[in-house]
């Protein structure tokens, strides 16, 4: 018996009539597959959260999974500017810490690295592929539990394109792609012992300059990373309390203002806008008590002289950075930090060694004095 050839066209009517997919199952997974890992490939993946200052838009978490994991706090909805993209919050200074990247218009936090995707059963309705898929991260940061739900779980369709092929009808990039990729670490607080080595000698005014130039051009790359390998940091806020910053606490430090003019999506300056040049170095002297440090003098923009230092830690100089006070937005490391004053010296060793006291030497308890053990 003769067989009839159809045309192309003709055999799809038929699959259609038929309720035949017109695309193989096996051609539209693969298509989903093949898209998801050109969208997302390989590496650390963060989410950029708009603003710089105390509240940041964040829509794509969801609300109550950041109060629940002490994440972050909300703000009231009611007072939010007219506008406004939804949810805003501020990172807990706990978690702070997972903000690693740099946007002209906020941050990045890191959510996982190596994104994952699970094609579920898919159905063929009538003239396309409808399937369900759940993506994930092969390593995840406590920050990705608390993604809305759209952000990870999406109904995608696989439709037959002119050339025959499985087409999507929608992207699958998990984000925008604002924040760079992979995106930058430094996330961990790890700490270290203290330094005490006394170093063969003195660091030269030279010496302290070029590594202020250094570490100010690490800034104004917005390596954080290679920033905060040059810092000496105190954070009294840890129960270790030497070693145990992240870049966190430098992203929204910036640079000192080149050619007279600061970056507009900058932070404040590391400077502490006391000086704006290296050449405000005055003098290098050492310390009292400790045989690696040694205290530099500015000389200010205005006012009484300031200090900051530097200290010999494992055979190199690094400047000294101290975590001391919790702010409403991101908590930032200070540099101008007066530790050749004694009553400054004074306090911050006491917080060093665990005391419950501000910055001024206050009980964070007002009333502690008046307790008495029960």
């Amino acid at each position: 018996m003769r067989r009839l050839a159809l045309p192309v066209g003709s055999l799809l009517l038929l699959a259609t009539l038929t309720g035949c997919p017109t695309v193989p199952e096996e051609e539209a997974r693969a298509a989903i597959q093949q898209a998801f890992e050109a969208a997302n490939p390989p590496g650390r993946v963060g989410v950029e959260v708009s603003g710089k200052s105390v509240w940041l838009t964040a829509p794509m978490f969801q609300e109550a999974c950041l109060h629940d994991n002490d994440l972050a706090f909300s703000d009231d909805a009611k007072k939010r500017p007219r506008g406004s993209k939804g949810l805003r919050i501020s990172p807990s200074y706990d978690n702070q810490r997972y903000i690693t990247g740099f946007t002209d218009d906020g941050w990045c936090i890191y959510l996982g690295s190596d994104p994952r995707i699970d094609i579920r059963e898919g159905t063929w309705e009538g003239d396309h592929w409808d399937y369900f898929v759940m993506m994930s991260f092969a390593e995840s940061s406590p920050w990705a539990q608390c993604l809305d739900y759209p952000v990870l779980n999406r109904q995608i369709s696989v439709v037959r394109a002119e050339d025959g092929s499985a087409e999507l009808d929608s992207d699958l990039a998990l984000f925008d792609g604002v924040c760079p990729h992979p995106l930058p670490g430094g996330e961990e607080r790890r700490s270290a012992v203290r330094p005490t080595t006394k170093p063969a000698s003195a660091p030269s005014m030279d010496q302290v300059k070029g590594l202020l130039r250094d570490f100010d051009q690490a800034l104004f790359d917005r390596d954080f990373e290679k920033a905060l390998g040059m810092v000496s940091c105190y954070n009294v806020f840890e129960e270790q309390r030497y070693g145990t910053c992240s870049v966190a606490e430098l992203i929204n430090t910036a640079p000192l203002p080149r050619n007279g003019s600061a970056r507009p999506e900058d932070g404040p300056p590391w400077s502490m806008n006391v000086f704006d040049s290296v050449d405000a170095m005055k003098r290098v002297f050492a310390d009292r008590d400790d045989p690696s440090l040694f205290h530099v003098k500015i000389t200010p923009r205005k006012g009484a002289e300031r200090s900051l230092a530097v200290q010999w830690v494992a055979g190199s100089w690094k400047l000294v950075g101290v975590v001391s006070l919790r702010a409403e937005d991101l908590t930032q490391m200070q540099f101008v930090y007066d530790l050749d004053r004694k009553d400054k010296r004074e306090i911050f060793e006491r917080r060093m060694q665990g005391e419950p006291i501000d910055a001024k030497g206050h009980p964070y308890d007002p009333y502690a004095e008046y307790k008495t053990e029960e």
